[in-house]
């Protein structure tokens, strides 16, 4: 939706949201930085709007079918290979 993303440091958000790139992020349990951040993104729509766009292109190129399909592909590889079934 090329729209930036404000969420917390919980979990594999880290691996998805840049901070201050694609999105913002708070740490967990503080709503007053979370009000922050959006506030600070409400305040400057051509910073939300860049984010956006970063975020949409992180996405398109990192998230892709192509994409998930062969690190899915490589992940059962070398899982197979760590079991020595294939070489």
């Amino acid at each position: 939706m090329a729209k930036p993303v404000v969420a917390t440091r919980v979990g594999g958000t880290s691996e998805l949201v840049e901070d201050g790139i694609t999105g913002l992020l708070v740490e967990p349990g503080n709503s007053r930085l979370l009000a922050n951040a959006i506030a600070r993104l409400v305040n400057n729509p051509k910073m939300a709007a860049a984010m956006g766009l970063k975020g949409r292109q992180r996405v398109e190129q990192a998230f892709n079918l192509d994409h998930m399909v062969a690190q899915t592909t490589n992940l059962y590889r070398d899982l197979l290979r760590e079991k020595g079934i294939v070489s």
